[in-house]
């Protein structure tokens, strides 16, 4: 586990109000149909209920079906899906649900469901703009896209809900603005540094450093141990930076920094930290994208493990931004900005 990220990307959960989806393995169950109402495409909404005896237990025998439900719509048009649920169960309430095709690489968010009466309701839209994900062995943009017809599945792991979108949706322009200029005081957010204090930096003499920058800390914590040697770390609102050290009798270094908005709120855009091409905290996506040229998204796989909560690298430089939504919305704004260096050295 990547320690550190993954506990960033978790506290940007909590802040969010929202759970992170929950991974589930592919059935090899046969699937069987359940009779559904789906609403024409001409309705304002699409509803498809299940009978309650059609669902199995996901961790039943092999030769237990599996519903399929099924709704089909355009995009853009809302989803209302009722499915009941199997017990036991443990899901997160509210749940974050995505439709995804060609193995899991193509994705879109659907939107948010809830256990309502031992069942889950999906109440969303069907996107009009999907991400074809980076593959993880070669570096590559990730690539958003009109959402195109043809099915797509919504995997619960006890059930499947399968979106058949109707039409094409309109060609998807990304959009891009400069970002607006941050004074050259505040841009401390670097690639291998935070104002100017090194990674690699001796811990004791990068704390002085960042103290004598950003005051006395208002956190510290003492060394923990890992399963890849030993960290602490020191707080300031918004800022947090990490050390580690192999062991007791090793000298300890700064490894890792994080920018935030879940501790101590917003700050006021004067006094936000930026990095060297004007990307701070609330940043809107187009900005991220205009901070580099026409500036691509280039998932880090340090994260959450799904959209929205993948940490994606800031254009234009190796830092880690987190947004609050996938990136194609267009109110998608930046919530935490991260080091590049550290998250590999924690991981086990």
């Amino acid at each position: 586990m990547r320690r550190t990220l993954w506990l960033l990307a978790l506290v940007l959960l909590a802040a969010c109000g929202d759970a992170a989806p929950v991974a589930t393995t592919p059935s090899t169950t046969t699937p069987t149909e359940t009779s559904v109402t789906v609403g024409s495409q001409t309705t304002s909404t699409v509803t498809s209920t299940v009978p309650t005896t059609s669902v199995a237990v996901p961790t039943v025998s092999p030769s237990t079906t599996l519903p399929v439900i099924r709704v089909e719509g355009a995009p853009g048009q809302p989803v209302d899906v009722v499915v009941p649920l199997p017990e036991p169960h443990s899901l997160p309430d509210p749940w974050r649900l995505w439709m995804s095709a060609d193995s899991g690489r193509v994705t879109g968010y659907v939107g948010l469901a809830t256990i309502e009466n031992a069942s889950v309701r999906l109440v969303g839209t069907i996107p009009a703009v999907l991400i074809r994900n980076a593959s993880r062995s070669r570096r590559e943009p990730a690539e958003p896209l009109a959402t195109v017809a043809g099915d797509y599945d919504v995997a619960l792991g006890f059930a499947t809900i399968v979106i058949r979108v109707s039409q094409n949706a309109p060609p998807y322009v990304a959009p891009i603005t400069e970002p607006a200029a941050v004074a050259p005081a505040r841009q401390l957010l670097g690639d291998t540094d935070l104002a100017g204090v090194a990674l690699g930096t001796p811990d004791a003499e990068a704390e002085q450093l960042l103290t004598d920058v950003f005051g006395p800390p208002t956190k510290t914590t003492p060394w923990g141990d890992t399963c890849s040697g030993q960290f602490r770390s020191i707080f300031w609102p918004n800022l947090m930076i990490e050390f580690r050290r192999r062991d007791p009798q090793s000298p300890g270094e700064f490894v890792l920094y994080s920018y935030f908005t879940f501790d101590g709120g917003l700050p006021p855009i004067e006094q936000r930290l930026a990095t060297r091409n004007n990307v701070t905290l609330d940043s809107a996506v187009a900005e991220l994208r205009g901070a580099d040229g026409n500036g691509g998204f280039f998932s880090t796989s340090l994260g959450g493990g799904v959209p929205p909560y993948d940490g994606w690298n800031v254009p234009g430089t190796q830092l880690i931004a987190f947004l609050d939504r996938d990136f194609v919305n267009l109110d998608a704004r930046v919530r935490a900005i991260a080091s590049p260096m550290g998250g590999a050295l924690a991981d086990c």
